[in-house]
């Protein structure tokens, strides 16, 4: 429990250095702050939840869809992402919620570990590779000042580091059952938590993108 709270509270890092330099912010950092205090409220949902011994896995997967829907939108406000690119997102997307959609509705509400996560973790860690490409491109500007860096940065390294976590689970089948892998579940999650909200935090620094 004491971890699930570690991993939770590390959120409060990067909205506090937002509302700090909130008014140095521009309106994409504005709206990036905005789902951060969304990210905080399911995160105490989620915590609330899990005190109760009540499975989240149903809410985080409605969560993960805002997720890839607003970093589709976010991330556009910074980069030019070409037609092709856009249309390859917007179908990951629709599929990621037919395939929630049919879970919600043909599965047991307490489904642990599908290929749903996998999907959305990838699609992130692309998107997020697609950012860094476009910014590395850009000669004129030092990419460690540049905010969108640090998220899309933030978001591979995070993304990536719980990637096995959640893949292993679908291998073996009763891992979840096992004390000794949730502990560890914990660990790496809580880790690549605190990594990304710092930073995420490191981002409300920056205030320059590639446009």
């Amino acid at each position: 429990m004491w971890l699930g709270i570690l991993s939770s509270s590390t959120i409060l890092l990067p909205l506090i250095m937002g509302f700090i330099n909130l008014e140095q912010l521009n309106k994409p950092q504005k709206f990036f702050l905005g789902f951060l205090i969304f990210s905080l409220i399911f995160e105490i949902i989620s915590i609330y939840l899990a005190s109760q011994k009540i499975n989240n896995i149903v809410m985080f997967r409605y969560f993960m869809l805002v997720d890839l829907i607003f970093f589709f939108w976010f991330f556009q406000q910074g980069v030019s992402l070409s037609f092709w690119f856009k249309i390859f997102l917007v179908l990951i997307i629709l599929y990621e919620i037919s395939i929630n959609l049919y879970t919600h509705f043909h599965q047991p509400m307490n489904e642990s570990i599908d290929y749903f996560f996998i999907i959305s973790f990838l699609y992130s860690v692309i998107i997020g590779g697609f950012v860094l490409t476009e910014i590395f491109d850009n000669l004129n500007l030092n990419p460690l000042n540049n905010y969108l860096f640090w998220i899309a940065f933030a978001r591979i390294f995070y993304f990536l580091v719980i990637l096995f976590i959640y893949v292993y689970p679908m291998v073996q089948k009763t891992s979840f059952e096992n004390k000794s892998f949730l502990f560890i579940f914990k660990i790496i999650n809580t880790v690549g938590n605190i990594i990304c909200n710092i930073m995420y935090s490191k981002s409300f620094l920056c205030k320059k993108t590639i446009n």
